[in-house]
């Protein structure tokens, strides 16, 4: 009797451990669904950009003096076409074609934009308007490089550029055109003439032929 008294004891209390030993979870159990709810938080979400056509604003500094001193203006309007309508940064940057018509330049000087739109633009072929497109788009961090494909003076030739772009998707290109790499250097040179007297020092006169060009727009970014 007394030997199945024991045996019974002993019987409850496996049942008894068995039961509380279900419903505890083990350290490597309660590890795992920690893991799994940390993966699922630092999923990266997937971000798309589109172009916003009105942000688009491009500004140039040309220079004067054998001192190399800047003169800066603007083009009032640009016309901005993208080959992709949403996609990555390069993808909307890639392909991207742009028109710039000439007149539109503004340097805050009324009659200095008569005699850059008549002696300059002017002496060229062909060139109502500056056109190009965007291409070799780099995407590294967050900037890159890209190769700007301009026509002017019915002349083509690849400038390269380098852009940055911040977290809000605002982006700044920025390049320097060689106007003699376009057989302009004769434009150049017509201007320089007629604003000699402005282009004066230490008796010589001097219009460099690079011009620094910066174009500044905005990325709309979505991310899901």
């Amino acid at each position: 009797m007394k030997k199945q008294f024991i045996n019974l004891m002993a019987l409850v209390t496996m049942l008894a451990f068995v039961a509380c030993d279900g419903n505890k979870k083990t350290e490597d159990d309660t590890t795992g669904d920690d893991t799994a709810n940390a993966d699922e938080q630092q999923t990266e979400k997937t971000c798309t950009y589109t172009y916003v056509h009105d942000s688009t604003a491009v500004s140039w500094t040309a220079y004067k003096f054998t001192e190399k001193v800047g003169v800066g203006g603007k083009f009032d309007s640009c016309h901005v076409e993208p080959e992709m309508k949403a996609g990555s940064i390069s993808e909307i940057l890639n392909n991207l074609e742009f028109v710039i018509p000439v007149n539109k330049s503004n340097s805050n000087n009324e009659d200095r934009d008569k005699k850059i739109l008549e002696h300059f633009w002017g002496t060229m072929l062909g060139t109502e308007a500056i056109k190009g497109v965007i291409s070799e788009v780099s995407e590294k961090d967050n900037g890159g490089t890209a190769t700007v494909g301009l026509v002017m003076n019915e002349v083509e030739q690849a400038v390269n550029a380098f852009y940055q772009i911040a977290e809000n998707g605002a982006f700044t290109l920025t390049a320097t055109v060689n106007m003699a790499n376009f057989d302009a250097q004769p434009a150049v040179d017509k201007l320089n003439e007629i604003c000699k007297e402005l282009h004066t020092t230490n008796g010589v006169s001097k219009l460099w032929p690079d011009v620094d060009v910066v174009v500044k727009g905005y990325l709309k970014k979505e991310c899901k």
